[in-house]
């Protein structure tokens, strides 16, 4: 999966956004015209300029003036966590599912910080 591409003088482009009122992490494919002034960066927070009017393969989402230091890891980060905590399931490479009660993340284990346990 990629989260963000780079384009014209290194500035980012993500292709995923969080929208303002779902707080959901949404992708720019599925982005509606009527919603285009609703995202918000998963990293920094600040608003994100849609790109709509393009080839589907080239949709993004941009920083509104100064953008932030968000890179591929981070982003990924956020989105599996916030996925982890939310839906209590994990689908496996066999298809089938994983269901589990509840996710940590960042605890302590041991002397390790894992992401999520």
């Amino acid at each position: 999966m990629v989260l963000f591409y780079y384009h014209y003088a290194m500035s980012a482009h993500f292709i995923l956004g969080r929208h303002k009122l779902t707080n959901e992490p949404t992708n720019i494919t599925t982005v509606d015209i009527t919603d285009k002034h609703d995202f918000i960066c998963l990293d920094c927070g600040r608003q994100l300029t849609c790109v709509l009017n393009v080839p589907i393969k080239t949709k993004h989402f941009k920083h509104r003036g100064i953008g932030c230091n968000a890179t591929s890891e981070t982003l990924l980060h956020l989105t599996v966590k916030e996925i982890l905590t939310k839906h209590n399931r994990v689908k496996l490479p066999d298809g089938s599912n994983f269901h589990y009660t509840q996710a940590f993340l960042e605890n302590k284990w041991d002397k390790y910080r894992p992401d999520a346990t």
